[in-house]
């Protein structure tokens, strides 16, 4: 079995994968702490594989051995910790995905060091799975929008807030104004507050979207395949002004991709 994080500025995913494929068989979600310890995180691991039934021995130990170890890390705080839990609790070197690895991609960005781990996953998910030009929209806690071209080259995107941490920012900055759910509201002019709110960015980052896109294709000249990824993405499932794959699991796919290529 493989460990592969994906650790991000509000929650960390973890996934679990078997040897020859790119898709976690379970994945785990836990908040990001800054200052999470070594031992911590080797606790939640345990307790994680100690969850799963199937991977139990008849004394209710667990049986799986964990031959790999793998992060992206968007919060470079916590790095230094993941690589000791890897070594203290499962006698093995991580592999921290980074611009100097090998990949299935090349960056075309001025200063790739601040190039978010997470960006290049994508890329690499997406150039795995559908080859090159494609745009992928990460709605994350900021939303990142990411062009891959047709050979192979990450060729920058674009960084806007996240619709999840606007909400929760507004809510904190305002007497008035409160988190509501993010989906479609009845209508695009709301007729009370909760809907207004609902409308406003619902059909705000709907809109962002859609024209990122729209622009991005007048740019190149061409048609894009398009992937939405992040947590909120299911939320715009069939109300986009174009075709997309809802791939929630883009991010923990080019993880094991990577990971991958840089154990050969």
């Amino acid at each position: 079995m493989i460990l592969g994080f994906d650790i991000g500025n509000t929650s960390t995913t973890l996934g679990m994968y078997r040897l020859d494929g790119i898709i976690p068989f379970n994945t785990l979600r836990y908040d990001t702490l800054r200052d999470e310890k070594a031992e911590t995180i080797v606790e939640k691991i345990q307790a994680s594989l100690d969850g799963i039934g199937h991977l139990r021995e008849r004394g209710g130990r667990s049986e799986c051995r964990i031959e790999g170890f793998v992060f992206s890390s968007a919060v470079t705080e916590v790095n230094g910790a993941y690589h000791e839990a890897a070594r203290r609790g499962f006698s093995l070197k991580a592999l921290e995905i980074n611009r100097g690895m090998p990949m299935n991609i090349r960056l075309n960005y001025e200063r790739p060091e601040m190039l978010g781990p997470d960006r290049i996953v994508n890329a690499a998910a997406a150039w795995h799975l559908h080859g090159g030009d494609v745009i992928v929209i990460d709605m994350g806690t900021a939303t990142t929008i990411s062009v891959l071209l047709a050979d192979g080259a990450f060729d920058g995107g674009a960084i806007a807030p996240g619709i999840g941490s606007t909400m929760e920012h507004l809510a904190r900055r305002t007497s008035r104004l409160m988190e509501v759910p993010i989906e479609k509201p009845p209508s695009p002019v709301g007729h009370n507050t909760t809907d207004c709110i609902q409308s406003g960015f619902f059909h705000g980052w709907q809109g962002m979207m859609e024209g990122f896109v729209r622009k991005i294709m007048a740019f190149y000249g061409r048609e894009f395949t398009v992937v939405l990824t992040g947590g909120f993405s299911g939320r715009f499932a069939g109300n986009l002004g174009f075709s997309c794959i809802i791939d929630p699991l883009l991010t923990m796919k080019g993880i094991k991709v990577l990971y991958d290529i840089g154990r050969r």
